[in-house]
């Protein structure tokens, strides 16, 4: 194994200076910065996006150097010249980590490039490990997210660039880490798995006894409201619109609210859509259907870091409607790190088929429909109504979260993602 006070090189999304999230980031942000903080002993040069001006900072023993900008064809360059510039200052291991999503490099002709980079990078000697943070089969799933018309010959072509690009990157890199096994079972079809390891999404070491529980203000100061939590960017494959939709015929149909159910939608535009006119109409539809119901409704836009605990200790369900899955959820691992009751869409049934959160339902006595919704529905919120008014369900889901936080702490994880990247070659 090589010493690992050598540091070691991160292509990757970084949040700003001093702070976990961020409003110009996205998730893979945190995500990446809790790794790194994770993996004790090592040192890592960041090689992350400009946010407001380039600049190098260290944090702890790790350097940051913001160099690239989403979207600029220049990315490659700098982040090549950063390298040569830092291998020079310092001996660096023959080691890189690359956190990857589609988007938070830049469009898609950025994006289809990232291979052409990491080729380069292992002409210089690098052994390369990626994060996949989405594994996407079949692009029709993501049409109106994306801006393209579902089944169209465009949408087929762009399906098979698709699969050719994951193949691709299979045999440039040299080891594969994904978030869930039905994310292994997706590139497993392609190729040998002999690189690829699941490695869960880690969840924050919170400790709730230190938190103080601060009422919302969507409750009135009524103790008896319940309130139901989405969390995170506003995006169309969350399902936020289904949701609201549901919410909206449950108000029709009871109009004085019996249950004294309150919708809180707890976050605002996504950083890497934003500038699509596709989004932009999307985000004014929901922020329009949220005014009609705001009475029981709220829009709270980004979120900000220090508000994070409040939103999660007094929400008394956090749900997440997905439209499709293709990544593991930040929130869902929030809600667990806060221990919060949860339930996912069908389409997110295959988390469970990752391991600690399938053996914490048997354990509980839980099965996978005790936390499915179909939100599709229209009625779906009666649905969570109904776990809400069951406080022993509620109460095994909660114990579920605690089971799988225990697996998934990052204390946890980070031994393991240093097994893998020092691990022979797959």
């Amino acid at each position: 194994m090589r010493n690992t006070n050598e540091p070691m090189f991160v292509i990757t999304s970084y949040p700003p200076k001093g702070s976990l999230h961020g409003k110009k980031v996205g998730g893979v942000a945190s995500f990446a910065k809790n790794t790194l903080d994770s993996m004790k002993g090592y040192r890592f040069t960041v090689l992350s996006e400009v946010i407001d001006e380039q600049e190098t900072y260290t944090e702890g023993q790790n350097t940051i150097i913001r160099c690239w900008k989403r979207d600029s064809i220049n990315l490659f360059s700098n982040i090549l010249k950063a390298i040569t510039q830092y291998e020079k200052k310092e001996h660096h291991q023959n080691k890189l980590l690359v956190e990857f999503e589609f988007g938070i490099y830049g469009n898609p002709f950025i994006t289809g490039l990232i291979p052409l980079l990491l080729i380069l990078l292992k002409l210089k000697g690098y052994e390369i490990t990626i994060v996949l943070h989405q594994v996407l089969s079949n692009l029709s799933e993501l049409a109106p997210h994306l801006g393209i018309k579902k089944n169209s010959i465009s949408s087929k072509v762009q399906n098979l660039l698709l699969q050719l690009y994951y193949k691709v990157l299979q045999i440039i890199v040299d080891k594969i880490i994904v978030l869930d096994e039905i994310h292994k079972q997706k590139l497993v079809k392609n190729r040998t798995n002999k690189k690829i390891f699941v490695i869960a999404h880690g969840v924050e070491n919170i400790n709730l006894s230190k938190i103080q529980k601060e009422p919302l203000s969507i409750r009135d100061n009524d103790p008896e409201t319940k309130v139901i939590t989405c969390f995170g960017f506003v995006t169309w494959y969350k399902g936020i619109d289904l949701v609201i939709d549901s919410f909206s015929k449950y108000l029709k149909d009871n109009p004085q609210n019996p249950y004294k159910i309150k919708l809180l939608i707890a976050g605002g535009e996504s950083p890497t859509q934003k500038e699509s006119p596709d989004y932009q109409k999307f985000y004014r539809n929901i922020e329009e259907k949220v005014k009609k119901i705001s009475k029981h409704a709220e829009l709270t836009g980004f979120i900000q870091e220090s508000d994070i605990p409040k939103i999660y200790q007094d929400s008394d369900i956090l749900i997440f409607p997905y439209r499709t899955l293709m990544s593991s959820s930040g929130p869902l691992s929030l809600a667990i790190a806060y221990e919060k009751p949860f339930v996912i869409s069908k389409i997110l049934e295959p988390y469970t088929l990752t391991y600690d959160l399938n053996r914490a339902l048997q354990d509980g006595g839980l099965t996978t429909r005790d936390i499915t919704v179909d939100f599709d529905n229209p009625d779906s919120v009666l649905n969570i109504i109904d776990i809400l008014k069951n406080k022993d369900q509620l109460a095994k889901i909660k114990q579920v979260a605690h089971e799988v936080k225990l697996q998934r702490c990052w204390s946890v994880l980070g031994d393991r993602y240093k097994e893998v990247i020092q691990s022979p070659k797959g």
